[in-house]
């Protein structure tokens, strides 16, 4: 968790941003190729190996990266809310010593 709070200060987010966006360009470049062997395949009368095997190729690495993505939306939402929930915990905890000795509350 600390190493990745380090990770999102500074410098860190930019760098994250870029390596998503160099991530889903590879993607969408994957993606097009899967669709283009595919297009190729329905053209042609007699299914050629070579094309098989690129279109094999293509859909794992769209899988692959489809799924590294999903993943790191996945952790990147994770930490916010975590941030969020140990953010409210010491605002209650904070709310509740103030409750105990008396005092004014303050928002």
């Amino acid at each position: 968790m600390k190493g990745l709070n380090q990770l999102k200060l500074g410098r860190g987010p930019v760098v994250a941003q870029t390596l998503l966006a160099t991530l889903f360009v590879l993607f969408l470049s994957s993606l097009y190729g899967l669709f283009d062997v595919h297009m190729r395949l329905t053209d042609a009368a007699a299914i050629n190996p070579t094309e098989q095997v690129l279109m094999v190729y293509h859909l794992l690495e769209a899988t692959l990266l489809g799924i590294c993505l999903f993943l790191a939306l996945i952790i990147d939402r994770l930490h916010y809310y975590m941030n969020e929930i140990r953010r409210l915990k010491n605002k209650l905890e904070d709310y509740e010593f103030h409750i105990q000795k008396g005092g004014a509350l303050r928002s």
